[in-house]
């Protein structure tokens, strides 16, 4: 008996095969062929780096040299088209139809497995798509989602672009909190903001972060205002 392999995109996959015990095994890249590869007597074989799907051939071998039937063994290569979120609205839709999990900020967002899902919450939205044991994951998509009263009435983030250091202004009563997240949903920085009711501020200090787009996350009791922010000198 044996067992195929699978591989995602260009790579190598693995082929095994199981006789009776103390068996040697021969494998070939060809049914036909006079020689089995060399050194390759084992129950599994490693294929090549491949970038198409191949049929491999083992058989089972004993002591003197007496072979066995020959039997195909395939190594599949999954070409996996890149998953993409296309947005319409607030609703965004993945580019497969099936094997699709959305997630926001990172976090799986449990239930929302279908084609399309509509965004409610601001944030980064990302979509992985599984075929067999493959996966692709598309870019982060950012959605900001705005309530019936504008959140820059109330939010200030400066500077931007922003060298060393991201300041937060919140005026109002809610409690606040604001994170920094990287595009990809990955969670930087996070506190709370402090002061009167009537102003509430925080600063980060990026210095230490690379170059390139953050975003900036508040959360000032029901509403979520996402902003963002180029570090660079």
């Amino acid at each position: 008996s044996v067992t195929a392999g699978q591989v995602c995109g260009a790579g190598t996959a693995s082929l095994s095969a199981t006789a009776m015990d103390g068996a040697l095994y021969n494998w070939y890249e060809r049914a036909d062929d006079t020689a089995p590869i060399e050194g390759q007597h084992g129950a599994a074989f490693t294929t090549p780096s491949l970038t198409k799907t191949k049929s491999y051939f083992v058989a089972a071998a004993n002591a003197a040299g007496c072979e066995g039937e020959r039997v195909e063994v395939k190594a599949t290569v999954l070409d996996l088209t890149p998953a993409a979120i296309t947005p319409d609205g607030n609703v965004l839709a993945s580019n497969y139809e099936t094997g699709n999990q959305w997630y926001l900020d990172g976090f799986v967002i449990a239930g929302a497995t279908g084609k399309s899902i509509e965004a409610v919450t601001s944030g980064v939205y990302t979509v992985v798509v599984s075929t067999g044991s493959c996966t692709t994951t598309s870019e982060g998509r950012e959605m900001v989602i705005l309530g019936a009263e504008s959140h820059d009435s109330f939010i200030r983030i400066y500077p931007n672009p922003a060298p060393d250091k991201v300041h937060v202004e919140v005026r109002g009563r809610s409690d606040v909190a604001v994170e920094l997240i990287s595009t990809t949903g990955v969670q930087l920085r996070a506190t709370q903001l402090s002061g009167s009711d009537d102003l509430k501020t925080a600063t980060f200090d990026i210095n230490s972060l690379p170059d390139g787009m953050y975003l900036v996350r508040v959360k000032a009791g029901i509403k979520t205002y996402t902003k963002k922010i180029l570090k660079a000198k």
